[in-house]
């Protein structure tokens, strides 16, 4: 591809007359220099090919059309099979990301004196017999063909995620803009290189990517530098700056916005920030908006939440509430709102580890822009469950409850106390694997251990800590029992058996006069709502648009 877009842009390209196909293979195919060429040409036909030497170089086939956002590399050819794995070598759910492997006639027989490596890229699967471990990262689109989405080796972890760097590319090409690009990592920040006019895409991906796979920096370039043999030299890529020059520094002037730039800038890894500059722009993220929240609940005696840094995220706005915070009492924020003017209301409940785990709200509010989301914290009090029904009914009186793991079960309380005193209760409650607590003390003491361990690993205080013990005290008293008169929607992770599977829907049923409805979502359980949550939110999304909202 990149010495077609070589050839592209030479003028004797046109003159090509007795070409009929040209065949694209090793390296991703932009759109755009597929849609160069049908520009240039009416008469010859584009075909993009995929495969590696070890299975006797190409394995799919597909014939472009010039329409295309994005470029698949299609379907098997004969006699070759594909299969996209997980980490243990199980096949993903349709539309899921995993490892693309090869089996069929194709395959070589290994690596001429490298056993080692034989035996780690080729091996027996209990299912598909010799299959090849290509180490690129696939999905299956809708229409049955693949999309190639980089290298496991370019799948790396930002933020506290893992991410494809090609499926950045993708997004950045489909900008009309955009001629091409190439994104990198440096010192945990995303870079994006393009060729075009770059004004425009971060606003493009902020509509197609969730926050964390967002370019901290793109830089323009007039062509993408290639290797001999045509191949991106990434080695000679220039490094941005790491401010904008052209951007005013203003300085902290109180004390207080010193403290928290020192804090921004440590955590940031920056020389300096500007007061205004927008925490979620100069590479902040939810994972280390959480170092953020910590240090400073260090050096004040408040508790500031994690929604804070989403309402107020540059340094004067975020000085400024905390100013407040200091003059008044109301320091107990109990919820955050995103998507505040619409109308169609969520309520979704907290996990264990809320201040972890609800990193992924800012994402989610995103994917279902369409709807006003309630975030609950994690109630302290004992009187919680009449806490949150006083909230709800003081709120809204049509709404829909939402809980990821242990927040499912939280909301199956709340919604028990609502009915109890006659109140408005929820459409329906989406649980997004969820269980059914049955029994006392439900919680292995080695458990209590492993999730205070994780939130001090996260940099959570002690106030946060003990919100966590709390949780858990509160599972370790409660029994689930007694029927709802709402609808259920349980959402299973990708790795649950066909046994666990049935087991909570009859644990589900058995809580419901209502109906239980079943859906296979992506993502092994903590995945659902990091690199899985996009696909997970199509499901929401589907589940909220037939919930029987009033028009609003």
């Amino acid at each position: 591809p990149s010495m077609l877009s070589v050839m592209l842009s030479s003028s004797r390209m046109r003159e090509c007359s007795s070409i009929r196909d040209i065949v694209c293979s090793g390296e991703a195919l932009p759109s755009t220099t597929v849609q160069e060429f049908y520009a240039q040409t009416k008469e010859m036909k584009l075909h993009n090919l995929y495969g590696p030497t070890e299975a006797s170089i190409d394995v799919t086939s597909y014939s472009c059309n010039g329409d295309e956002n994005i470029i698949p590399i299609g379907k098997a050819i004969q006699n070759i099979e594909l299969y996209i794995l997980d980490s243990n070598n199980n096949r993903v759910p349709f539309g899921a990301i995993g490892e693309l492997c090869i089996a069929g006639d194709g395959l070589a027989r290994g690596y001429l004196n490298r056993d080692d490596l034989t035996d780690e890229k080729f091996i027996n699967h209990p299912l598909f017999g010799r299959i090849y471990k290509t180490g690129d990262i696939a999905k299956y689109l809708a229409d049955g063909n693949i999309e190639y989405l980089g290298r496991v080796d370019d799948q790396v972890k930002i933020r506290g995620f893992r991410v494809e760097l090609g499926e950045i590319e993708n997004a950045i090409s489909s900008v009309d803009t955009v001629e091409g690009s190439v994104v990198i990592v440096k010192d945990e920040q995303l870079i994006a290189y393009i060729v075009g006019d770059s004004n425009g895409v971060k606003e493009h991906l902020k509509e197609r990517l969730p926050s964390y796979m967002i370019p901290s920096f793109f830089v323009e370039l007039e062509d993408i530098p290639l290797t001999s043999n045509g191949k991106v030299d990434k080695k000679s890529l220039p490094m941005p700056d790491k401010l904008d020059n052209e951007k005013v520094y203003r300085e902290p002037s109180t004390s207080i916005q010193k403290d928290i730039a020192d804090i921004f800038t440590e955590v940031l890894k920056l020389e300096r920030i500007s007061i205004d500059d927008n925490f979620f722009e100069i590479g902040g993220h939810s994972l280390n908006a959480i170092n953020i929240i910590s240090a400073v609940n260090g050096i004040t005696n408040k508790d500031v939440k994690l929604s804070h840094i989403f309402k107020y995220p540059t340094i004067e706005d975020f000085s400024y509430h905390l100013e407040k915070l200091k003059s008044t009492k109301e320091d107990r924020e109990l919820y955050t709102v995103f998507n505040p003017e619409k109308k169609k209301s969520i309520f979704i409940f907290p996990t264990i580890i809320a201040s972890i785990d609800h990193a992924f709200l800012d994402r989610m509010s995103g994917f279902l822009s369409e709807y006003k989301i309630y975030a609950f914290d994690f109630i302290i009090d004992d009187n919680r469950i009449e806490q949150y029904v006083d909230i709800i009914s003081s709120l809204e009186n049509e709404f829909v409850f939402f809980g990821y793991s242990s927040g499912g079960t939280l909301a199956y309380e709340v919604i028990k106390r609502l009915q109890e005193k006659g109140l408005s209760q929820p459409k329906r409650l989406i649980s997004l694997d969820s269980w059914m607590i049955s029994e006392l003390n439900y919680i292995p003491k080695d458990f209590r251990i492993t999730m205070i361990d994780k939130a001090k690993e996260h940099g959570l205080g002690e106030y946060e800590c003990e919100k966590i013990v709390k949780y858990m005290d509160m599972i370790d008293s409660t029994i689930n029992q007694g029927e709802i008169d709402v609808d259920i929607d349980y959402i299973s992770n990708s790795m649950s058996t066909k046994e666990d599977i049935s087991e909570t829907i009859e644990d589900w049923k058995g809580l419901t006069s209502k109906e239980v409805f079943f859906y296979a979502g992506f993502g092994e359980h903590e995945d659902m709502v990091r690199m899985s949550l996009k696909q997970n939110c199509k499901i929401i999304g589907n589940i909220l648009d037939n919930s029987g909202f009033k028009d609003a």
